[in-house]
């Protein structure tokens, strides 16, 4: 494009036609393309004057509205051979123009191929038809003499009839056209007006009907602006009334292309109903919709989709022959075209198979002979052999490309050996495919023995897969109806082996400590726990068995990562008042995504979208997507298989995937404690929050803010640092802002028994060791910190701030203040009794400013 844009203020019309001819020949050329590459040749001088420039100007138009279906292309075709018409009474130029079109009659004869083109476009088609009718008046309006009667009246009857297949056709100036109709009628056949209106009323009352149907499926189309479900909708709709023309459909799928001009989607659907029309021939002349031809545009558009390759391959082999359809399968791998993913060669390589299929069998007659046989395995090595040569992070998930082979192998020529070599070979090739692997084992269970078939799920189960439950549970359902006791117990065994396995190398690559319990199976649908287990689970949570299927086998055992506050909601339950234990290490964060990915794009990037459960979208402030995301997977081997993928590409960003930590419940050192602080300025940094904390004896390990940066995590060696640190920062002011502050939750709840949360706190705070007079003293030295003048951070008492940093009124009951102190130990108790023995109406005009008895 930038090539021809250079070239033409140069003028260099050889060069331009060059570039042209040659983008066109492999990518599709937009109809404005094609209107400047028009509007060129024109421009030439003594175009009209030369016939084969006017030859060249007609072939390129005709090109246009075979390439662009639509009434804009079809206009402006009109508008030049109307000027051709206009400028034909120079003898030289009409002479060109009748040697170009082949006819004298050339404006009609465009006129009648525009008509049928676009007759069913619902809302444009009518200013084409216009055209058309207005000719024809214009030519009735010049046969006025007597010689030209029957000429006259053959015009008029082709004008009636012209009106009457208008006024069967749906589209939105249907009461225009009727209106003009009346006005015909009164001109030129007055005398029988009743009549032919009659038959016309009965004509335009069904066209009505269908017409209200089409405004409802136009007025979508508008609300969504013209997407393809709309469009499919709206084609489905009309697929379901038989009385539909297939012309109109196919009218609407070009509409549908104009909008949607590069989705595989729109052309794939497009080209089965083309083929499917293909036998009309007037379909297929008129309207330019063959499959094959619409295939042709199709890879124009969408070069990059082996499904559109292989429609191509099809239809040129319904059309052409077998060695045509499979130039174009060398074309689409020659190009490179389909080569940068196995999944889509993988739909031409099933193509060009499965032509070699049917011209076998339709050389034989019924099975294919030995050269024929001979010819359809190579086929079918090759692709294959082709096909690993890719990256396998483009693979099939499904495999689609590996089932067709074997199956042909199999079935048409019969040699279950080879077939087997196959399978051998792809899950070789795919390494860690679990679906690879479960259908090698359905192939031994359907074409070899149960033994086989039971080699290979063990085999399978002791590899690294990215879905090894697929295998474990395939497995399972297999030994169900085909095995016994023995057989049973030995696969459970087998699986729980590998399960545990599976853990500890997991626990190893997050870095955790984990103690294991073995849960054992004393019979089918039985499972209980040894006593060493049971012995060992001191803190009163249990085990979690899963028993989904009869087997009964433990689909995960119960782990503890010792000194870790952050637990998996899946795989440990918690007592009343216990510890939450263990990393959720089914969630997954994953950094580093092109702010274009999308959802699609990370399931395919993990691998098998059954593998993904939820995928969370991490957004900034605005709503923005930050290039983050956390992804919950279904299994443990789909995590690891994760993890494996980090430093790899989507969309040409190399993106980074780690087990997803909560900020402020990272793994602790044993005994320390967490105090959460929110309410502070976006000026207030991790520095000035750990200076707080420490300047009343708190030991501070480390200060941390969660992914929004409104939150901060305050990390301290001990539960009774973490009380001070809080009490100290809570009401604090900080450059402005008042500091809400507490020890978190689950540092509380791990050492607190549940109930009253203020009993709850109170209780932690003695089993921390703070005396009720260490609480008291705390509490009175609650700073103010502002910014001097240099911006440095500036301890200020409490009372000491000015009026404008004093934090609104607080309510602190059940907790002793420094002022109450002063009536000694039994005042001091009888004040903190009163204090909580305050009632709501206390609270409420202590609230409001009024002051309490």
């Amino acid at each position: 494009m930038q090539w021809i844009e250079l070239l033409r203020p140069i003028g260099d019309i050889e060069s331009l036609r060059s570039a042209r001819t040659y983008m066109q020949r492999y990518v599709a050329v937009p109809e404005a393309v094609w209107s400047g590459w028009i509007d060129d040749e024109k421009r030439q001088p003594g175009a009209l004057h030369d016939p084969e420039t006017v030859i060249y100007i007609r072939n390129l138009f005709d090109e246009l509205v075979g390439e662009c279906l639509s009434v804009t292309a079809w206009q402006s075709y009109l508008d030049f051979v109307r000027h051709v018409e206009h400028e034909g009474q120079e003898a030289e130029i009409r002479s060109a123009a009748e040697s170009a079109f082949g006819t004298s009659e050339y404006l009609p004869s465009v006129l009648q191929r525009a008509v049928e083109a676009t007759e069913f476009d619902y809302r444009q088609s009518q200013t084409i038809w216009l055209q058309y009718k207005e000719y024809l008046e214009q030519s009735i309006d010049q046969c006025n003499d007597n010689d030209n009667d029957d000429k006259r009246r053959a015009l008029v009857d082709l004008l009636q009839s012209v009106f009457l297949e208008r006024l069967g056709q749906t589209h939105a100036e249907l009461e225009l056209t009727f209106s003009m109709y009346s006005q015909f009628i009164t001109k030129y056949m007055n005398a029988s007006y009743e009549q032919h209106m009659v038959h016309a009323n009965g004509i335009v009352s069904g066209t009505r009907q269908l017409c209200r149907k089409r405004d409802e499926s136009e007025a979508s189309l508008d609300r969504s602006h013209y997407s393809w479900s709309s469009f499919s909708a709206y084609i489905d709709m009309l697929k379901r009334d038989k009385q539909t023309p297939r012309k109109e459909i196919l009218v609407l799928y070009e509409r549908a292309i104009v909008h949607n001009r590069y989705s595989a989607e729109v052309w794939d659907e497009y080209i089965t109903y083309a083929a499917r029309c293909a036998s009309e021939a007037d379909l297929a002349t008129s309207c330019q919709s063959s499959g094959l031809s619409v295939a042709l545009r199709a890879t124009r558009c969408c070069p990059w989709s082996g499904k559109i390759w292989g429609q191509l391959v099809y239809t040129t082999f319904q059309q052409h022959g077998y060695d045509a359809a499979a130039a174009v399968y060398g074309q689409a791998v020659s190009t490179h075209a389909v080569t940068y993913s196995m999944a889509e060669f993988s739909q031409v390589a099933i193509a060009l198979i499965d032509i070699t299929r049917l011209k076998c069998i339709s050389q034989t007659q019924s099975q294919c002979e030995s050269k024929q046989t001979q010819e359809l395995f190579e086929v079918c090595e090759t692709c294959l052999s082709t096909a690993y040569t890719f990256s396998l992070e483009t693979a099939d998930p499904m495999l689609h490309l590996e089932r067709y082979s074997t199956s042909i192998v199999v079935g048409i020529i019969r040699n279950v050996e080879a077939a087997r070599k196959m399978w051998l070979d792809i899950c070789s090739s795919r390494k860690v495919c679990a679906e690879a692997w479960v259908l090698f084992a359905q192939f031994e269970e359907t074409h070899g023995s149960v033994d086989d078939a039971r080699s290979v799920y063990r085999r399978a189960s002791q590899r690294r897969l990215d879905n090894i439950e697929r295998v474990f549970s395939t497995w399972v359902a297999f030994e169900h109806i085909h095995g016994n006791m023995e057989t049973m117990w030995s696969a459970e065994e087998v699986i729980n082996t590998q399960r545990r396995v599976e853990w500890r190398r997991v626990e190893k690559m997050t870095g955790g400590t984990t103690v294991d319990v073995v849960i054992q199976s004393d019979a089918v649908g039985q499972v209980t726990e040894p006593a060493a287990s049971r012995a060992d689970n001191m803190d009163g949570s249990e085990g979690k068995v899963d028993k989904s299927d009869t087997l009964g086998y433990v689909k995960s055992a119960k782990r503890r990562r010792l000194g870790d506050d952050d637990g998996d909601g899946d795989d440990n339950i918690n007592s009343e008042g216990g510890a939450r234990s263990g990393l959720d290490k089914k969630v997954i964060f994953i950094s580093g995504l092109p702010l274009s990915c999308t959802e699609a794009d990370i399931k395919t990037f993990l691998g098998s979208p059954e593998t993904v459960r939820q995928i969370e979208m991490l957004t900034n402030k605005d709503g923005q997507f930050r290039g983050q995301a956390k992804a919950t997977l279904g299994s443990m081997e789909a995590v690891i298989a994760a993890l494996d993928k980090s430093g790899q590409k989507i969309n040409d960003s190399f993106v980074s995937v780690h087990v997803f930590k909560q900020h402020g419940h990272s793994q602790k050192a044993k005994g320390e404690a967490t105090v959460k602080v929110s309410g502070f300025s976006a000026e207030t940094g991790n520095k000035k929050l750990e200076e707080i904390a420490k300047e009343f004896g708190a030991a501070v390990v480390r200060v941390r803010r969660n992914q929004s940066g409104d939150v901060a995590f305050v990390s301290v060696r001990t539960q009774r640092d973490a009380y001070k640190a809080a009490d100290v920062m809570n009401g604090s002011v900080v450059d402005g802002k008042t500091l809400s502050a507490r020890v978190d939750r689950d540092d509380v709840g791990s050492r607190v028994p549940s109930g009253k949360r203020q009993t709850g706190e109170k209780a932690a705070k003695e089993a921390a060791g703070l005396t009720k007079v260490e609480a008291a003293e705390t509490a009175a030295q609650k700073p103010s910190v502002g910014t001097s003048g240099g911006g440095s951070a500036m301890l200020v008492p409490r009372k000491a701030a000015s009026k404008k940093q004093q934090p609104s009124k607080r309510l602190h009951l059940g907790q002793k203040t420094a002022g109450d102190s002063g009536g000694g130990k039994d005042g001091g108790s009888e004040t903190a009794r009163k204090q909580t023995d305050r009632t709501n109406d206390d609270f409420r005009r202590l609230f409001m400013g009024e002051g309490a008895e």
